[in-house]
């Protein structure tokens, strides 16, 4: 959310909203004491309110659309050593939508766009080191290539609008520790470097991403058929100087130059039930 009156973004950004709803339906085979499959389906639904100053208002582009996707994932277990991989296909989601603004006088419903969600590929390793420790590697790749542009169409044939993103494939690496402390509870700790896939001539005040940091705790209770698992985690993005970038696709420097500080608290809770 940017101020309306800030003359550097209001003409990218002024609020952005996105709610990505996921269910998954996945199905695992144990192939013997050491090899372990499985695979599923997946079904995204997406929602999203972009804004941004058009003239001498703000105008308002709202959407929704689903999509469908796979994954696969297999795991090697050994003594102490766990070894997995998992993949999770691209989702590609076709968005309708309506467009609004003071000056057309009213609202436009026939606009649409296609947003292709990225595939990813994960690798991990854990390590039990006695009865109470559990240590844990990973490195997630993740195909943001397939977020190259945003082309809004006007169904009735009066034109395209296209905002280039051009975001680059990155890697994340994480670590983790998890200390048993009873048959009943567990507390967890760790560590993510995240890489940024948005390169500076095409910075965009709707998200100035960066580099980041994150640390996470959390802890597990387990008893009978019911688990409660909870986290926290605080990110820290590194502070980034862009001196170089383009506006909404343009091919001239705007003044989205500058420099650009974030952070972000992200907790959760899951709860599950075995039968």
């Amino acid at each position: 959310d940017w101020d309306k009156n800030t003359a550097a973004t209001k003409s990218v950004a002024t609020y952005s909203e996105i709610k990505n709803i996921n269910l998954n339906i996945s199905g695992a085979y144990k192939l013997n004491e050491k090899f372990s499959f499985a695979t599923g389906l997946n079904y995204s639904k997406l929602d999203a309110q972009l804004n941004k100053w058009f003239i001498s208002d703000e105008m308002t582009i709202e959407g929704s659309g689903t999509g469908i996707g796979y994954n696969a994932a297999l795991i090697y277990h050994n003594d102490k050593w766990t070894f997995g991989a998992n993949y999770r296909s691209r989702i590609k989601i076709e968005i309708e939508g309506e467009i609004a603004h003071p000056l057309i006088g009213g609202t436009f419903n026939d606009v649409n766009t296609e947003i292709t969600l990225p595939d990813m590929a994960q690798i991990g390793a854990s390590y039990a080191y006695g009865d109470s420790w559990l240590f844990t590697a990973e490195a997630d790749y993740t195909n943001w290539s397939t977020y190259n542009k945003i082309t809004i169409n006007w169904n009735n044939n009066t034109g395209t609008v296209s905002d280039i993103k051009d975001w680059k494939s990155v890697w994340a690496l994480k670590l983790g520790t998890e200390y048993k402390y009873s048959d009943i509870w567990k507390f967890r700790g760790g560590l993510l470097y995240d890489m940024n896939p948005i390169k500076d001539k095409r910075i965009d005040t709707r998200l100035p991403d960066s580099n980041r940091l994150a640390f996470s705790i959390g802890a597990g209770y387990e008893k009978n058929n019911i688990s409660i698992d909870a986290v926290y985690i605080f990110a820290k993005f590194a502070n980034r100087t862009v001196t170089d970038s383009y506006a909404g696709g343009a091919g001239i420097e705007s003044s989205l130059d500058g420099d650009y500080k974030s952070s972000a608290h992200l907790p959760g809770i899951t709860i599950g039930y075995k039968f």
